[in-house]
C-alpha cells in the first residue's frame, strides 16, 4: 500500500517546477556573463521603456495629466504591461540585469506551476 505522497500529483510540489525555472534562469545569467555586446534595437528599446516606468513609478504625479499621457504611451510598440512589469523590477531592484533575471525566474517559475496563469498572463502581455 502506497502513502499519500505518491498519490500526490506533480503541481502540489512547487520544488519540481523551479528546477526548470533555475535551470533556464542559470542558462540566461551565462549568457549575459559571455556577452558583453551592445543590446540590438529591440532589446535595447525594450530596456529603455522598462528604465522611463522605473522613473515614473518612483516619481508619480498622479494628479497630473502629462504624468498620465506619458505613463501611458512610454511604447507604442508594445502593451505598457511587459514593459511595467520589468519597470516595477528596476524600480525595486535597480536598473541592473539581476531585476530582469528575477523577473524571469518568476515568470518561468509560475509557467511551470501553474500553466493556466501563464495561459493568462502571456494574453494580457
Amino acid at each position: 500500500m502506497k502513502s499519500d505522497d505518491a498519490n500526490e500529483l506533480p503541481a502540489n510540489k512547487p520544488r519540481i517546477y523551479l528546477v526548470p525555472a533555475l535551470f533556464f534562469a542559470a542558462l540566461l545569467a551565462v549568457w549575459w556573463l559571455l556577452d558583453h555586446n551592445y543590446p540590438l534595437w529591440d532589446a535595447g528599446s525594450h530596456f529603455q521603456d522598462a528604465i522611463n516606468y522605473a522613473k515614473l513609478i518612483r516619481h508619480p504625479h498622479l494628479l497630473r495629466g502629462d504624468f498620465w499621457q506619458h505613463f501611458l504611451t512610454v511604447s507604442f510598440n508594445y502593451p505598457l504591461t511587459q514593459h511595467l512589469i520589468y519597470g516595477f523590477a528596476k524600480y525595486l531592484f535597480g536598473y541592473g540585469r539581476l531585476s530582469d533575471a528575477l523577473v524571469n525566474i518568476s515568470y518561468l517559475y509560475s509557467r511551470f506551476r501553474w500553466p493556466a496563469l501563464s495561459k493568462w498572463l502571456e494574453a494580457a502581455i
